[in-house]
C-alpha cells in the first residue's frame, strides 16, 4: 500500500533505520475493480503496481504495491510500465512503497520538467551541444515501418514515446527543429 511516510518532524525526512531506499522499475500497472460502497462510486479505481526492485545487497526481486484511492497522495506521479524510480522497503516486514522523497514520484517535479521543455520548444531554443533531445515535437513517419499501418502523425509527433497504435512498436523519430 502507499501511505504517507511518517517523517521525523525535526528533519522532515524518512526515518532511515526503518526504511531502506531502493531503485527499481515498474513492470506493470493494473486497475483493480472499483470500490462500490456508499460514497465510493465516484472514486478512481484502485491501482496495483508490479515492480522489480534492485537492492545493492541482493538479487533483484519482484513486489506488488496496491494503492487504494483513499491513499493517493496529492503529489504522486502515476508512472507507467518501464519507468525507473525510487522505492522504500521495510526490511522487517518486506513492505514496499513508493519513495515520496524521490522527485521521480512527484507530479510537481515532472511538471517543472515539462514546463521547461515547453518553454524551450515555444522559444525555438535548440538543445545545446551534448544535451539529449528527450521529448516532442517529433517528426514521425506516415506509415509504421513494422506493420505498415497508417500513423496518426499529429498525435504521435507530440507523444513522449511515440508508438504505433496498431502493433505498439516504437516509431522511429527525429527531433523537429
Amino acid at each position: 500500500m502507499l501511505h504517507r511516510h511518517k517523517k521525523d518532524t525535526a528533519s522532515g525526512k524518512l526515518p532511515t533505520a526503518q526504511w531502506d531506499k531502493v531503485t527499481g522499475n515498474i513492470l506493470d500497472l493494473q486497475l483493480l475493480p472499483k470500490l462500490t460502497g456508499p460514497g465510493q462510486e465516484h472514486w478512481p479505481s484502485p491501482k496495483r503496481y508490479v515492480v522489480q526492485l534492485h537492492p545493492a545487497d541482493r538479487e533483484p526481486y519482484t513486489a506488488q504495491i496496491d494503492i487504494p484511492p483513499v491513499d493517493f497522495p496529492d503529489d504522486f506521479y502515476f508512472s507507467q510500465p518501464g519507468a525507473v524510480t525510487g522505492f522504500v522497503v521495510d526490511p522487517a516486514s518486506g513492505e514496499v512503497r513508493f519513495d515520496m522523497d524521490d522527485p521521480r514520484n512527484s507530479t510537481t517535479a515532472h511538471q517543472k520538467d515539462f514546463d521547461l521543455l515547453e518553454n524551450q520548444i515555444l522559444a525555438g531554443t535548440p538543445a545545446g551541444p551534448g544535451e539529449a533531445v528527450t521529448g516532442p515535437p517529433w517528426i514521425v513517419p506516415a506509415i509504421c515501418p513494422d506493420c505498415g499501418a497508417p500513423v496518426d502523425q499529429a498525435t504521435s509527433a507530440m507523444a513522449l514515446d511515440p508508438k504505433c497504435e496498431f502493433c505498439h512498436e516504437p516509431l522511429p523519430v527525429q527531433p523537429r527543429g
